[in-house]
């Protein structure tokens, strides 16, 4: 085979072997490969995961008729023990190959007492077997047999079945590791499913537990008020109320975490969506519950984007939410959403004039309970930053934040 041919017979072989993701079936492909290029019946054998034994894990032979004994008799065997005088032994404790030819009465009397009658039956007149070596570590050998006297393996047939076995075991060697990660993946998937089911099972379990005893601490709360209020100064009135706002607030405080915790877990339906029209029924709600507010509202339209329709109007609401409240304080107020393009990425933002915050803590805003006000300044309860980003984050997506304090702030996302 010519320099050229050769070197294009190899490259379409290793990519044949790399595109292969069964185990078998790249054994057996490389079996084949050596079979048809150079040899009769073609061996790959392997040593075992305790390297003490060696394993033929795939045969073949170009004449269908042997290829039905290679296959019935020679696949899955164990050929002989690595310290064993078997050729393939040998050659894996020198790191040398040996090729010769041979008389096959010779070749029977010298085999494994479990293996002379197969040897007598394959009529050995030429072997030829190379090292598997990857990464400097032997794994096995490739092993070419002629079943007929006539002609010797040549130098060439050598050097070729060399050539297969490097890129034979890089391509074994890499999808070992390949199925090792993987089933270490699958294992360690299998045990998150398990943690999540148990951590949804615990917050549900708790936010019952915790619902219960807060809405009677609300409720004795308001009870005494009602019944008992004229027979109580106004210092104890306002502890009672104190009590029965921290028990709302703590009741909030709960949905919020177990909001967090559902968006991690629910599944992306992922389709187009109008994010401008989101926008505006969230500004309208938002309008509804405030109706003496005046604030000049500016939503770009047509601004649309692909995702999971409910969480991004759970991120939209947070951050639209985010800029109505804060803006509160000014007479003013100015809320603006709208989207550009950076580079090949749509960018969106949420814009608004209100009391903004110091740009140097920027790092806290999106995890949970971590404010930058307040929170008798401004009501909230500190996680919905945290789920937005959990949003964004699930869509591949980024999100930040630009501020100067009382100058308001820019929330930018990606999707």
């Amino acid at each position: 085979m010519r320099n050229n041919a050769r070197l294009r017979v190899l490259a379409e072989v290793a990519n044949s072997f790399a595109i292969t993701t069964d185990y078998n079936e790249l054994c057996d492909k490389i079996a084949n490969t050596a079979s048809d290029l150079i040899g009769d019946g073609c061996m790959l054998t392997l040593t075992d995961e305790n390297n003490k034994v060696l394993v033929n894990v795939a045969s073949s032979h170009r004449d269908s008729e042997m290829r039905v004994v290679y296959k019935n008799y020679l696949k899955k065997i164990k050929v002989s023990t690595i310290d064993s005088s078997a050729i393939s032994a040998q050659v894996i404790r020198s790191g040398e190959l040996k090729y010769a030819d041979v008389n096959p009465e010779d070749l029977v009397a010298k085999a494994d007492d479990n293996l002379k009658a197969l040897v007598a039956k394959l009529n050995v007149h030429s072997y030829a077997v190379v090292p598997i070596r990857v990464h400097g570590k032997i794994i096995g050998t490739l092993s070419l047999v002629r079943s007929a006297a006539g002609r010797s393996y040549e130098p060439e047939d050598i050097s070729l079945l060399q050539d297969l076995a490097a890129r034979g075991g890089l391509a074994i060697e890499n999808l070992r590791l390949y199925n090792d990660l993987e089933a270490r993946v699958n294992d360690r998937t299998h045990d998150l499913e398990i943690v999540n089911k148990e951590l949804e099972s615990f917050s549900y379990s708790v936010a019952h537990d915790l619902r219960s005893p807060l809405r009677s601490i609300d409720g004795y709360s308001q009870t005494v008020l009602q019944d008992k209020g004229e027979q109580l100064d106004d210092e104890a009135k306002e502890l009672l109320n104190k009590i029965s706002a921290s028990a709302k607030r703590m009741n909030r405080l709960i949905d919020d975490l177990l909001n967090l915790s559902q968006v991690t877990r629910t599944e992306i339906v992922k389709q187009k969506v109008n994010l401008s029209e989101l926008a505006e029924d969230i500004i309208f709600s938002l309008k509804e519950t405030n109706p003496s507010r005046q604030v000049k509202i500016n939503i770009q339209p047509n601004v649309f984007a692909m995702g999971d329709v409910q969480l991004l109007e759970i991120a939209l609401t947070n951050l639209l939410s985010n800029a109505w409240k804060f803006t509160k304080k000014n007479n003013t107020a100015c809320i603006e959403f709208g989207s550009f393009r950076r580079h090949t990425q749509m960018v969106y933002y949420v814009k608004d004039n209100g009391v903004g915050f110091d740009q140097a803590y920027s790092n806290k805003l999106f995890h949970a309970f971590q404010r930058l006000h307040d929170s008798q300044e401004f009501e909230g309860t500190g996680v919905g930053l945290a789920i937005t980003q959990r949003v964004i984050h699930r869509h591949r997506g980024t999100i930040w934040a630009e501020s100067t304090l009382n100058e308001g702030a820019t929330f930018y996302f990606t999707l």
